[in-house]
């Protein structure tokens, strides 16, 4: 009786086991028929005369200051100081990078990638933002960095190409 038993549900749970992998596959199949839709969509906004004159900009005036003194959190290549191997240090200097890349890594192309999905409107007025508070970068980073503070000509050029591409992106 157990032989049977057994054999009887192993032919359910198999049925039951094939019917949720035929279910999976089709929700891969239909997920994945979307994505070349989703792609050609934020690569249409991108690429309208307005964003590509908001991305030359960028390359040629803002993307040299963002290099030399953002970069270090905001982007991929990080210029880790000699006391990163520190203990509690290196620890602190992670979640600060972590949570910079989280607002922008200014590493990939305008608009910035980042985890919290703004809108190209709403990174400008972000970085606008920083620049009125002259909180970026942070305090704390200036003192061990001398030359990371921005001076006024970058403050302008930044804020100066925030304003002027946001309200480029307004009229479209």
């Amino acid at each position: 009786k157990n032989i049977k038993a057994t054999t009887k549900y192993a032919f359910i749970s198999d049925s039951f086991f094939a019917i949720l992998r035929y279910m999976r596959n089709l929700f891969l199949l239909l997920l994945l028929s979307k994505l070349p839709i989703c792609l050609a969509a934020e690569s249409a906004v991108n690429s309208t005369p307005v964003m590509q004159m908001i991305q030359q900009d960028y390359k040629q005036t803002i993307k040299p200051i963002f290099e030399k003194k953002c970069m270090d959190c905001h982007g991929t290549a990080q210029n880790l100081p000699w006391y990163y191997a520190i203990p509690g240090l290196h620890q602190l200097m992670d979640h600060h990078i972590k949570d910079a890349k989280r607002h922008g890594d200014y590493s990939s192309p305008f608009p910035f990638e980042n985890a919290k999905n703004w809108s190209a409107e709403k990174q400008l007025e972000k970085i606008a933002g920083e620049i009125e508070e002259a909180e970026m970068p942070p305090l704390y980073y200036r003192i061990t960095h001398l030359n990371a503070k921005l001076t006024k000509e970058e403050e302008i050029a930044i804020y100066s190409w925030t304003k002027k591409s946001g309200a480029l992106l307004k009229k479209k």
